[in-house]
Parts: structure tokens; C-alpha cells; sequence
């Protein structure tokens, strides 16, 4: 995958993959980025772009829901 497929998709894929991940137990978070490399062919340095990305909307729904961030990364 390169990086025009991730601006065509948007990060919600990712997000909402992550989100089935997390939700699982399955790994520890600190994994996920390898764990999007395997799974969707991107690049390292793409991967952890989307961790730090979906991190920080983690931290941003739980401000909007007026709790404490859990601080993700």
C-alpha cells in the first residue's frame, strides 16, 4: 500500500482497525504499528504515523467526552 491509498481511504480505516485491536486484548497497543505493517503492506515510518494519528483522536474522544485521556502514546 503507498501513500496515495492511505490519503484515498482516510485514517478511519486504520482507526476503526485499531479500535477492533485494541478491543480485543490481542496485543499490547505499543504493537499495533507493526501489526499494520503485516496487515496492510504500509510502510514503518506510514505506520507509526497512523498509531501517533489514532492516539491522538483517542485522547480527543475522551476530552470531548469530558474524561481524562487514557495517554495513549
Amino acid at each position: 500500500m503507498n501513500e496515495s491509498k492511505i490519503e484515498l481511504d482516510g485514517v478511519e480505516t486504520f482507526f476503526k482497525q485499531l479500535d477492533v485491536l485494541q478491543d480485543s486484548g490481542e496485543i499490547n497497543m505499543w504493537g499495533a504499528p507493526a501489526w499494520l505493517v503485516e496487515n496492510f503492506e504500509i510502510s514503518k515510518p506510514e505506520a507509526k504515523r497512523i498509531f501517533e494519528l489514532w492516539c491522538k483522536h483517542k485522547e480527543d474522544e475522551y476530552e470531548w467526552h469530558g474524561l481524562k485521556p487514557r495517554h495513549y502514546c
